[in-house]
């Protein structure tokens, strides 16, 4: 999830179609090349004929662009991810004497300012009309993992979580 590099944007041609993030503004979309030069990148706005130059000398600290919008988080600010959409999770378990670590899908990230949220699979496998099945649900944080718990609660790699497992 890396903005792409000035070098980058100047082999780019004109009228290929870049997202363009412009930091601490909610002007962030796609826009057409119309030029590109040594000292800016001359966008077309809309069919209107309006332009907006960008200065190289400016990017990473007022603007950046990436090849897709998926690359940049919508409000502007940059977003690294743990991990994405259908990736598995592993999370170390202990209820009712029996322990082991869930394997769960991310079906669902959920970014917000304070921490992102990956939700998983677990809500579709789990049979709510038993007493037993909703306690293991609600141990099991509703599927929902924060990354303030990354690396302590759930981890991306099987290795990781099963000393975890000892603790639980």
């Amino acid at each position: 999830m890396k903005a792409l590099t000035i070098e980058e944007i100047k082999q780019f041609e004109t009228g290929y179609f870049i997202y363009i993030v412009v930091i601490y503004e909610k002007t962030n979309s796609y826009y057409k090349i119309d030029k590109i030069n040594n000292e800016n990148l001359c966008l077309k706005l809309d069919d209107l004929g309006d332009y907006a130059e960008l200065p190289f000398s400016e990017y990473g600290k007022t603007w950046l662009a990436y090849r897709n919008k998926e690359y940049a988080e919508c409000k502007g600010e940059l977003v690294e991810l743990i991990c994405k959409l259908d990736d598995t999770i592993y999370v170390p378990w202990n209820f009712d004497g029996v322990s082991s670590i869930a394997e769960l899908k991310v079906v669902f990230i959920e970014i917000n300012k304070l921490h992102n949220n990956y939700i998983t699979n677990l809500g579709e496998i789990t049979d709510m009309s038993i007493s037993k099945n909703l306690i293991y649900f609600q141990r099991m944080k509703h599927g929902v993992y924060s990354e303030q718990d990354f690396n302590t609660e759930w981890f991306t790699d099987k290795k990781l979580a099963e000393p975890k497992l000892q603790e639980v």
